[in-house]
């Protein structure tokens, strides 16, 4: 018997009670569960600790660098104090630093969760990063989120044919957006009119089709889709906690809306592209698996299995020389500022 383990006594039941009881011990928890990791407060970070962080950098498979804590900024995040890190290791060698996509990975620190990656900076080593704590992130999931409705599907025709070099920090997802689907005209379109939330989309393809994705867990790639149907948008980050059905993840914000209405799905990795300013992910999101219901300082959170309200929408294209044509369907999320752009 491991330690901490308690004697169970069934001296007194009854055999039904008692049948009952081994029953249960069998079951054990619900198939796909998700239990929660310990957790390390803030005020045990210490300087000088080291541990390790995880994510994905290239197709699904999760993978772990190591980290190394310098200090405590007070008042630098979102919401209150970030935890600044030094990366090393393999996986941070092949990556070219710490890249967008990896914001939301999990730092662990002898086991316990501490927060997750969420803020670099422009123009460095990239080896840098700073970490938003856990206690912060988790008071996303106490939010309320937005009613839901099961989205409509998606039916294809069946004839179809932050900052810069200043020294200050930047988010690591505010940008590139995963774009499969568009042409040259749409995506120079979608650059200037996204511009202003910092949003940058890259082309991409779709992801390959025998991909069996697992079910999320810390540091598994993730989506926060815009646009999904003929064509795609969204961009990715990492998984921070699972709770059950609940996630967390990005470490900063998204579009920093409050309450949400974006669809979560999984993701896959292409590639980690080295930059000059800072590396990339190329992605491409995958199936729905539920909605983002919070986009807060500290980051995003999400349920499985629940699905946002979104606007459906089928087009009929047809050129005006050729008369050639083909037929669209998409559906897009409602968000107001966003959706007359989409």
């Amino acid at each position: 018997m491991t330690r901490g383990m308690k004697k169970l006594s069934f001296i007194g039941l009854r055999p039904g009670a008692l049948l009952l009881l081994v029953w249960l011990l069998m079951v054990g928890t619900p198939a796909g569960a998700a239990a929660p990791v310990p957790l390390m407060p803030l005020e045990e970070v210490q300087v000088g600790a080291q541990g390790v962080a995880r994510t994905v950098i290239a197709g699904t498979r999760i993978e772990e660098f190591g980290v190394e804590v310098l200090g405590i900024l007070k008042n630098k995040g979102a919401v209150g104090d970030l935890i600044l890190v030094r990366t090393f290791g393999d996986v941070i060698d092949r990556a070219g630093g710490v890249a967008q996509g990896m914001s939301g990975s999990p730092v662990f620190i002898d086991g316990r969760l501490i927060g997750a990656i969420g803020y670099g900076w422009s123009l460095t080593d990239q080896r840098t990063a700073m970490v938003t704590p856990i206690h912060d992130m988790l008071q996303l999931l106490d939010r309320k989120p937005p009613k839901t409705s099961e989205p409509e599907p998606v039916d294809k025709p069946a004839d179809k044919m932050t900052d810069k070099a200043d020294g200050k920090s930047r988010p690591l997802l505010s940008t590139p957006l995963m774009a499969a689907g568009f042409g040259s005209n749409a995506l120079a379109f979608l650059q200037t009119h996204l511009k202003p939330l910092k949003l940058t989309p890259v082309a991409v393809g779709d992801p390959p089709a025998d991909i069996a994705f697992g079910a999320l867990e810390p540091g598994s790639a993730v989506g926060v889709q815009l646009v999904r149907g003929d064509v795609s948008l969204g961009a990715l980050g990492t998984v921070t906690y699972v709770d059950d059905d609940k996630i967390l993840a990005f470490g900063h914000p998204f579009l920093k809306r409050g309450p949400a209405g974006f669809l979560m799905t999984n993701a896959y990795i292409f590639t980690t592209i080295r930059g000059l300013e800072s590396s990339f992910k190329v992605g491409a999101t995958g199936e729905v698996i539920g909605t983002i219901s919070q986009d807060r300082g500290a980051g995003i959170a999400g349920e499985m299995n629940r699905f946002p309200g979104i606007v459906p929408m089928r087009m009929n294209i047809r050129s005006a020389e050729s008369g050639d044509g083909r037929e669209m369907a998409v559906q897009i999320v409602q968000d107001e500022e966003i959706m007359p752009i989409l």
